[in-house]
């Protein structure tokens, strides 16, 4: 997060789930690794975006809320982006243990459903935190068919599988899932978040951006000076993501393909020793502040690693989490 589901959802008529009991709801927990740091709740609840601010000491927070039906609310850290995510209505206390540095491995408990979300997220993190779209949709799609009656099934296919492209089989899906098991508040309620990441102010023209490089220098990358860009956005990342963008850039001139390759990492000396070995020929810059980075921010990245391809005009022909389908793209308009 982080697909397109505000056409499913505006076209789906589900069963609402019960209220719970009580008038709020509290997330209680720690972050680790944060020390003390700015904390947001965000989630959608009863007509609107709802957001609860928070101060951690030590990475310890407190969030109280209110929802009459279960939502998905997600977590932030100013400088961190996404730390986690759970579902939550009012009457519910939740216990929780996040880790900073990776959003698949949570501990959360107080619900049977954020208990056995968090505990697949464990289990699968290495797959889910691959950005292989085709490994991480036949994960969901495997789960959900043999848990139609439970909503994780849900969770799991509004939050991490990849509609994009694939918007009849998400809809397929979602009718697999038994109505009891997937109330529209949930759906409506990622729905409504995706908006901020499906805008048209996200989608719109790319517009130039300053972004820092590895000589500690400023450079502007303006979109119009090459027939097409590929942004390459990350927080962390391995060979493979070096290995396709040195094969492009062998293959393609600067004025032809511009190589983007945006680091979030929070600490400029990680980035500089993790982009050592690429001996990279093209453009790798830094901007701190994880998807919230300023030269970024108007994006609406959801996560990392995301790609964005745009042409001369400025225009974002593709945005994603799948590095195989840019480069496809690359290749088909640079022929």
């Amino acid at each position: 997060m982080k697909h397109v589901f505000s056409i499913l959802a505006l076209l789906l008529s589900l069963a609402v789930a019960s209220c719970g009991s009580g008038e709020e709801f509290n997330i209680n927990g720690t972050v680790k690794g944060l020390g003390n740091q700015s904390l947001q709740l965000v989630y959608y609840a009863d007509g609107a975006v709802v957001t609860k601010n928070s101060t951690t000491n030590n990475g310890a927070f407190s969030f109280k809320g209110s929802s009459s039906n279960p939502v998905i609310a997600e977590i932030y850290a100013g400088g961190e982006g996404l730390i986690g995510r759970v579902v939550v209505q009012n009457g519910d206390k939740l216990d929780c243990e996040f880790d900073k540095s990776n959003i698949y491995n949570p501990n959360i408990s107080g619900t049977i459903a954020n208990e056995e979300w968090s505990k697949f997220l464990r289990d699968n993190s290495s797959v889910l935190a691959s950005g292989n779209t085709a490994q991480i949709n036949q994960l969901i799609e495997k789960y959900i068919v043999g848990h139609k009656d439970n909503i994780l099934s849900t969770l799991l296919l509004v939050t991490e599988y990849d509609a994009c492209g694939n918007e009849r089989r998400a809809d397929s899906l979602l009718s697999v899932i038994n109505d009891n098991v997937c109330p529209q508040s949930i759906v409506e309620s990622f729905s409504v978040m995706l908006t901020r990441v499906n805008s048209s102010v996200a989608r719109g023209n790319l517009i130039s951006m300053t972004l820092y490089t590895s000589g500690d220098t400023t450079i502007v990358y303006n979109p119009t000076r090459s027939t097409m860009s590929l942004l390459c956005i990350t927080t962390e990342r391995g060979d493979s993501i070096a290995s396709t963008l040195r094969e492009l850039n062998e293959r393609y001139e600067d004025r032809r393909l511009k190589i983007v390759d945006l680091s979030l990492e929070n600490d400029t000396t990680d980035w500089k020793r993790a982009i050592e070995p690429d001996s990279a020929a093209w453009l790798q810059a830094w901007a701190p502040g994880a998807v919230m980075a300023r030269p970024v921010e108007r994006l609406g990245i959801p996560r990392t690693p995301y790609f964005i391809v745009v042409d001369s005009t400025s225009t974002q022909i593709y945005r994603g989490t799948s590095l195989s389908l840019a480069t496809d793209i690359i290749k088909s308009h640079l022929k």
